[in-house]
C-alpha cells in the first residue's frame, strides 16, 4: 500500500492540475467588539512609505472596497477622520523545497500463457513434424524508481491595525478596535497580483474576531475579485463565502 501512495498522489495532482487554480490563506483576526466603522482613513504601518504613492493607494483601494461591503465609510483627509487602518504588507524570500518520491517501472513480469502448434508433413515412409510454441508474456511493476520534484516558495502578508484616532488624539494612547493578519504561502513572488486574491477571500473575516486561526481559499476566477478591483462600481449586501 505504501507503494501505491506516490501512484495516488500522482493521480490527484493531475486532477487538481487540471481544474481551475485557486489561492489558500490563513486569516488570524482579533477585535475589541466595539464596533465602529464610520470616517476611517488608511495609512501606512510601515516606515517609508508615501501614502500618496500608486503603489499603496492601489492597495488601500482594495481594502477601501472590501470592507465598504460591511458598511465602513472612508475620508480622505486624517483630520475628519475618526479612526485608522494601519496597512502594512509584504513579502518573504525564496525558499526552494525538494519533494523526492517514488514511481513505478513497467515491464515483463513472466509469461500468462502459451500455447503450441504443429504440422505432420507425410513423404512417402518419412513423416516431418513441425512443432512450434508461443508464448504470452504478462506485464507489470516489475520495480520503483525515484524521481524529485522541487519547487519556490514564497511567504506574502497583508497586516490591518485599526485604532481610534480620537482617542489617540486627546489621550496619547492606543486603542485598538481589531487587529488582522492575512498570509499565504505559494509560488508567486508578485505580491500586486496575489494582493487582491488575499483581500477578496479573507474580506469576511476583516476587522471580526475569528477565536483562531482560519484556513480558507478563493478560485482565480472568484466574482468577488472584480470588486476588489473596481470593476464592478455598486456594492454588494449579503456576502458569505
Amino acid at each position: 500500500m505504501k507503494k501505491l501512495l506516490p501512484i495516488i498522489f500522482i493521480f490527484l495532482l493531475i486532477i487538481v492540475m487540471g481544474c481551475n487554480r485557486y489561492l489558500i490563506f490563513n486569516v488570524d483576526s482579533i477585535a475589541s467588539g466595539e464596533e465602529m466603522k464610520n470616517n476611517f482613513v488608511i495609512l501606512p504601518g510601515i516606515e517609508n512609505i508615501d501614502p500618496n504613492s500608486l503603489q499603496f493607494q492601489e492597495y488601500a483601494n482594495y481594502i477601501k472596497r472590501a470592507l465598504e461591503q460591511f458598511g465602513y465609510k472612508f475620508v480622505k483627509d486624517p483630520k475628519k477622520a475618526n479612526g485608522v487602518i494601519f496597512l502594512s504588507y509584504g513579502i518573504g524570500n525564496p525558499k526552494t523545497k525538494t519533494y523526492t518520491y517514488s514511481v513505478p517501472v513497467w515491464g515483463q513480469t513472466g509469461y500468462s500463457s502459451s500455447y503450441t502448434t504443429g504440422n505432420v508433413y507425410s513423404y512417402g515412409n518419412w513423416a516431418n513434424v513441425n512443432i512450434h510454441t508461443t508464448y504470452n508474456p504478462s506485464y507489470g511493476i516489475i520495480g520503483y524508481k525515484n524521481e524529485s520534484l522541487e519547487f519556490t516558495e514564497y511567504t506574502r502578508y497583508i497586516l490591518l491595525n485599526a485604532i481610534d484616532l480620537k482617542y489617540f488624539e486627546k489621550n496619547k494612547k492606543i486603542k485598538e478596535y481589531w487587529n488582522t493578519a492575512i498570509i499565504s504561502v505559494g509560488s508567486s513572488g508578485d505580491l500586486r497580483y496575489v494582493f487582491p486574491y488575499l483581500i477578496a477571500g479573507s474580506m469576511k473575516y476583516i476587522g471580526t474576531n475569528t477565536g483562531k486561526i482560519i484556513t480558507g481559499y478563493i478560485y482565480e476566477d472568484d466574482s468577488y475579485i472584480d470588486i476588489i478591483k473596481g470593476n464592478i462600481p455598486e456594492p454588494v449586501s449579503g456576502i458569505d463565502f
